[in-house]
């Protein structure tokens, strides 16, 4: 069970890429953002907590890099 649970993780990560490659180096508004995760999440059969749930954190890590 924990390999699917890291295969899940995995496509999840991949598709965190293609919405990275999507978008240029300007910040998005938050109603974006979550509508982009909602569209990752129906792309990757996941929902959007999921998404979320790995996405966020890589996104705020990625915020404070680029503020400091």
């Amino acid at each position: 069970m924990r390999i699917l649970e890291k295969d899940r993780e995995i496509e999840i990560l991949r598709g965190m890429l293609k919405l990275a490659a999507r978008k240029n180096t300007r910040l998005m508004k938050a109603n974006e953002y979550q509508r982009q995760v909602g569209d990752l999440a129906k792309e990757l059969g996941a929902t959007a907590s999921e998404v979320r749930e790995i996405l966020d954190p890589l996104v705020r890590e990625a915020m404070e890099e680029m503020i400091s």
